[in-house]
């Protein structure tokens, strides 16, 4: 890198040219068409709340900056907001993303989450269908005819029974009994961080995520960390008293608890219990529940438009699930063989990724793609511009087509980002944003959406439907 040439990014980033009004308007309209006008640059500069920004949009860009290995390219600023405002402490995040500290709780939580919804998904499975008959059944009482369509402000539902299912994941649904208070507290703790209070910048964005962070402060002066960690060891001790957790009870906490492996299995890396119960109030975000509530919104939308298409998901989960013999579970391995329903899952999370951008800080001066990247620099990796990137995905890289992900070659979306602050929890995403799809499949025998949306997308901070999509559900036949 050091002996490529680096030239400056095209645009303009000079005081008088502030861009955060067309920028807050529509995020994704406005890297679409300023990339348009700067002859399709993968790399372009604008000032957006006053700040200097760099926007990576072709997905070269964007990989570039995920995997920036040295540091150069930091977002530990980032997580330690996020971890101020959820769990009262930064000390966890260092300044640089290299720490072995970080990795190892990365790490840690990634293998957590992914074993737990992997063991969990006969449970889910069972869980998401009770969700959707009790939805179905609320909206319908006293309709009198199983034929009648049923509105649902889907976002909203599917957000309250991802909730549910993530505390199950955490907790996990065979502790139940066990861990009564401790399911309980990360339950209040839900409700006060609605969402992650990422601070981009405090004049632009302040007013939306003030309300959001003030129940953040207000959460942790009730539910401090030593709250959660006294209730932790007192539960953890009557189950040891108990006969002890083997670990195959799917929970992530216990996976948490037994953690004593780092990424390269080279060592010992017992997680501390502070770390565990950080790691839990990170995870008791709102980001997760409204990561699959907007997924699942996306994929019924893509279904309700394309009836074809739903015509063979349907029949997909219908013949998979006679398989299952009725005294037995849903396993991943059943879920995985769903094709289609992968199929169509990915290709949305391309198409409609639920996250704008991943932020980066440039804490020296660097390059992105062969352009620079000054110190002090806010650089942000734009997901929708590099999930549709013609010279990755083809000239139909905007269309939807979910036959492309039947091809070895097709190269993965970076939805859920990439390199080492890839999402820890998008097996997890992706397995619940499944099961709602088939549960709401399982519950009714079509839907439709009440009216299409006129108003475009938002991002606050999860991609939402202007209008909220209200669907009609039509009963089993």
């Amino acid at each position: 890198r050091r002996n490529k040439k680096v030239v400056n990014a095209p645009g303009s980033d000079g005081l008088l040219n502030d861009l955060s009004i067309s920028f807050m308007g529509d995020p994704s309209g406005f890297v679409s068409s300023r990339q348009q006008a700067l002859n399709n640059a993968p790399v372009f500069k604008a000032r957006i709340g006053g700040q200097r920004t760099i926007f990576a949009a072709s997905r070269e860009a964007v990989m570039e900056a995920l995997n920036n290995e040295d540091g150069a390219l930091d977002a530990g600023s980032l997580y330690s907001s996020l971890l101020a405002a959820l769990v009262g402490q930064e000390s966890l995040i260092t300044a640089v993303d290299t720490s072995n500290q970080w990795r190892r709780l990365h790490f840690a939580a990634y293998s957590a989450l992914t074993h737990a919804a992997q063991v969990s998904v006969g449970v889910l499975h069972e869980k998401m269908i009770s969700w959707a008959k009790h939805l179905f059944s609320e909206r319908s009482e006293g309709e009198g005819a199983s034929q009648s369509a049923i509105e649902v402000d889907l976002y909203a539902a599917v957000k309250d029974g991802a909730t549910e299912a993530l505390l199950d994941v955490l907790v996990g649904a065979m502790h139940h009994d066990d861990r009564k208070e401790l399911r309980q507290l990360l339950k209040e703790h839900f409700r006060a961080a609605t969402s992650v209070p990422i601070n981009v910048n405090g004049g632009i964005f302040g007013a939306m995520f003030s309300t959001q962070y003030s129940r953040g402060v207000q959460a942790k002066e009730k539910l401090s960390q030593r709250v959660f960690a006294d209730v932790l060891e007192r539960e953890n001790a009557s189950i040891m008293a108990n006969g002890g957790c083997t670990g195959d009870c799917g929970a992530a906490l216990c996976a948490l608890l037994m953690s004593g492996a780092s990424e390269d299995n080279s060592s010992s890396s017992e997680l501390k219990p502070e770390e565990v119960v950080t790691l839990l109030l990170v995870l008791c975000s709102q980001l997760i529940p409204k990561t699959i509530a907007s997924l699942s919104v996306s994929v019924a939308k893509v279904l309700a438009d394309d009836t074809k298409l739903a015509g063979r998901v349907r029949e997909e989960i219908n013949s998979k699930l006679v398989k299952v013999q009725e005294d037995s579970q849903l396993d991943c391995n059943v879920l995985d063989g769903m094709r289609t329903l992968d199929a169509v899952v990915k290709e949305t999370a391309r198409l409609f990724p639920p996250l704008l951008a991943c932020p980066r800080n440039s804490v020296r001066d660097n390059s992105c793609a062969g352009f620079s990247v000054p110190k002090g620099t806010r650089l942000l990796a734009v997901i929708p511009s590099a999930n549709t990137d013609s010279t990755v995905y083809g000239p139909n890289a905007a269309d939807f087509c979910a036959d492309r992900w039947t091809k070895e070659s097709c190269p993965a979306s970076v939805t859920f980002g990439a390199g080492k602050r890839q999402c820890v929890g998008e097996y997890l995403a992706m397995t619940l944003v499944k099961l709602v799809v088939i549960s709401l499949v399982r519950a009714s025998s079509k839907w439709t959406l009440k009216s299409q949306p006129t108003e475009g997308v938002k991002y606050l901070p999860v991609l939402t439907y202007r209008t909220s999509l209200v669907f009609n559900f039509i009963g089993p036949s």
